[in-house]
C-alpha cells in the first residue's frame, strides 16, 4: 500500500524538531518496522496500516518549546478512508498535546516511543471493530 499524507501546512521548523524525529525514528520506532516521512512514522502490519503523525501547532514560533499533537490514522488496503484521530481518544489518560523541550532529554522520546508502543497495541485489540466501523462508514468511532 502506497500511503500519502495529506496537506498539512508546512512551514520551517527548528533544527532541534528535526533532530528529535530522526532520534526517535533511529532509536524506537525503526528497530519496531516503522519508516518515517516528514514527521509522520508508518508501520505496515498484517491486513493494515498504522501512522502515527507529529502535528505542530499553528502557534510555535523561534522561542520557547514546540508544541505538537499525535494524530492516529489506521488504513486498511481496500477501504479508501484513512480517518485520523488524536492519540488521547486511543490512549486513555494522554494529554491532548505536548511541548518538546529544548534540549530535549533523552527520556522525552523514550517515553513518547512507550506511547506509541501503547496506542499500537489498543489498534491491535480493536482491529475487527474499527474495521468494521470503517466498513459501515462510521469513522467518528475512534478507537
Amino acid at each position: 500500500m502506497r500511503w500519502t499524507l495529506g496537506g498539512a501546512k508546512r512551514g520551517l521548523v527548528r533544527a532541534s524538531v528535526e533532530s528529535f524525529f530522526s532520534d526517535i525514528h533511529r532509536n524506537y520506532l525503526k528497530p519496531r518496522g516503522y519508516h518515517k516521512k516528514h514527521h509522520a512514522f508508518i508501520r505496515e502490519l498484517d491486513g493494515y496500516t498504522e501512522a502515527f503523525a507529529f502535528q505542530g501547532s499553528a502557534w510555535n514560533d523561534s522561542v520557547g518549546p514546540w508544541r505538537f499533537y499525535i494524530n492516529v490514522t489506521v488504513a486498511f488496503p481496500d477501504i479508501p478512508n484513512r480517518p485520523a484521530v488524536r492519540i488521547e481518544h486511543v490512549v486513555a489518560g494522554t494529554p491532548q498535546h505536548f511541548d518538546l523541550p529544548e534540549p530535549a532529554p533523552p527520556s522525552f522520546a523514550g517515553e513518547l516511543a512507550v506511547l506509541l508502543g501503547q496506542a499500537s497495541d489498543s489498534i491491535a485489540s480493536q482491529l475487527p471493530q474499527i474495521r468494521e466501523a470503517f466498513l459501515e462508514k462510521r469513522y467518528w468511532v475512534g478507537f
